[in-house]
This record gives C-alpha cells, sequence and structure tokens, in this order.
C-alpha cells in the first residue's frame, strides 16, 4: 500500500492494527489478506498532517490466491490552499459569489465563504487566474502566485481581486 503523506502512519486490517506501518517511500507491505474476499485497510487519518489530502481512511481490496493488491491512500499532486479574496478597496467579498479557474472551461470550482475565504482542493497550475462573479458584482480577476506558500490552510494567502475589462465589441 502506498500513503501520500510524509508522515508515518499505523496500517490496519479489518481495524485490527497489523503491527506495520509506512516507511520513508510512503509504503508498507501489508500480508495476511483472505484471498477472494473483500478485505478492509485502513489508515488512521489523525495520523496525517492538515495540509495532506486524504480521498478515503478505507479501502476494500480482494485478491486472488497467491496475489498482490496495491492500494493507494491520498493523492500527491495536490496542494490545498485557502485564500482569502478583497476587491481593490480591501473590502472582504461577499458570500456566495461564483469562483471560476480561467482557462479550464469547466464549471464554478467554488464558492466565496464568509471573510471573503476561498478553498480550493488543489492550487492551480502557473498563470492561472480565479474569476469572480456574482450578481451585483460584476466579475473581477484574481493573478494568484506560480506556487502556493506553505501552511495556507492555517493562514491564507491575502489576494485581490481586480474588476475585468472586456474590450468593447466592434
Amino acid at each position: 500500500m502506498d500513503v501520500a503523506s510524509d508522515a508515518r502512519v499505523e496500517v490496519m486490517v479489518e481495524n485490527r492494527p497489523t503491527g506495520s506501518s509506512t516507511d520513508k517511500r510512503h509504503g508498507a507491505i501489508v500480508t495476511g489478506l483472505q484471498a477472494y474476499s473483500p478485505n478492509r485497510i485502513s489508515i488512521d487519518p489523525d495520523q496525517q498532517p492538515l495540509e495532506d489530502t486524504l480521498d478515503t481512511a478505507e479501502k476494500v481490496v480482494t485478491p486472488g490466491w497467491r496475489q498482490a493488491a496495491r492500494v493507494t491512500f491520498g493523492d500527491r499532486g495536490s496542494v490545498p490552499v485557502r485564500l482569502r479574496v478583497r476587491d481593490p478597496s480591501g473590502a472582504v467579498l461577499p458570500v456566495g459569489l461564483s469562483v471560476f479557474l480561467t482557462g479550464t472551461g469547466t464549471g464554478a470550482e467554488t464558492v466565496t465563504g464568509h471573510g471573503g475565504d476561498v478553498f480550493l482542493a488543489s492550487y492551480p497550475p502557473p498563470d492561472t487566474m480565479l474569476r469572480i462573479t456574482g450578481a451585483a458584482q460584476g466579475a473581477c480577476l484574481v493573478p494568484l502566485p506560480d506556487h502556493a506558500p506553505a501552511d495556507t490552510l492555517a493562514r491564507p494567502l491575502i489576494v485581490t481581486c481586480r474588476p475585468e475589462i472586456r474590450s468593447p465589441s466592434p
């Protein structure tokens, strides 16, 4: 099994400790699984740092006779981030505005929360901006740094949303 976290976590099978935990390469080998039967493999999410993402704390595998199964917990590719968005005058944005990532072509990623907070499950790639829209608000753009600063879940990254300027159509 693999765990995306750098923290050492204990491995459990059927909610019983196995006596093994992940090593410095983020992996562990779990033995004693029942062939052709569902086996619940889990980790304790409290042993992972807050900034690490964990899709689930338990997975079920059903290996065949003398076969191996790979289980992965978490996602190394994502860096969650909390932003505090303000308008150019320094006031926080209202609650419930739609937040989009520019260039993704998808629907709203999230909405603004109290205090202008915006949570993103994964920090966007470089040169991506947030586009925030609302009925009375209009639209504004938030340029983001190329890389997420450390510990942005505990201390939000403060950013400014500048009004979107559209060129007039001919």
